[in-house]
């Protein structure tokens, strides 16, 4: 068995053994190895004369997607039943899929608001009407690539269902009383 990881032009034998083999072998610690393109050649012979051989391609990807969120701001106090524009970005080579989701401040039980699969450049990823009751909540826009990779942006925004109290005193009801001659 002889096994061949071709970079570009270049072609480099990892591994070759000889004898009756019938096992998984690991060729090669990819974390050590650039981002790019490979191409694997794995060929095998028997004392026959008999031969295969497979070849396969892939790209070795270590780059998370970069996310971020533009609107809500960091800290925002967004009015329950009124709509919000959520806008951000998404971008990466080998996109698999982002998602906008929401979460009290101090719960990791996330409800999903949006999903996709193409990439964003600042743009409205949701209308949200949040419809939540009043208090801090976290708002995640998260992505993955097709390697795995992930990458996300969480910002604290706080949601303020209840109207100032207009208060009118009494006292200023009152009329002013003059007396005069």
């Amino acid at each position: 068995l002889i096994e061949n990881l071709t970079t570009g032009r270049t072609e480099v034998t990892i591994a070759s053994i000889h004898g009756t083999q019938s096992t998984t072998i690991n060729l090669l610690e990819l974390n050590n190895q650039a981002e790019g393109e490979y191409q694997l050649f794995a060929e095998a012979r028997d004392g026959a004369g008999n031969r295969s051989e497979r070849e396969h391609g892939f790209f070795l990807d270590k780059t998370a997607p970069l996310v971020s969120l533009a609107v809500p701001v960091e800290n925002a106090v967004l009015a329950g039943n009124l709509s919000t524009p959520v806008r951000g970005s998404v971008s990466d080579d080998r996109l698999d899929s982002y998602t906008l989701a929401v979460a009290p401040q101090s719960v990791e039980n996330w409800t999903e608001l949006a999903s996709g699969t193409s990439a964003l450049a600042d743009a409205e990823i949701l209308s949200w009407r949040p419809n939540l009751s009043d208090g801090p909540y976290r708002l995640r826009l998260r992505a993955s690539d097709l390697a795995g990779n992930t990458s996300e942006v969480i910002h604290a925004v706080i949601i303020d269902n209840t109207p100032p109290l207009a208060e009118i005193t009494q006292r200023a009801l009152e009329p002013r009383v003059r007396h005069g001659l």
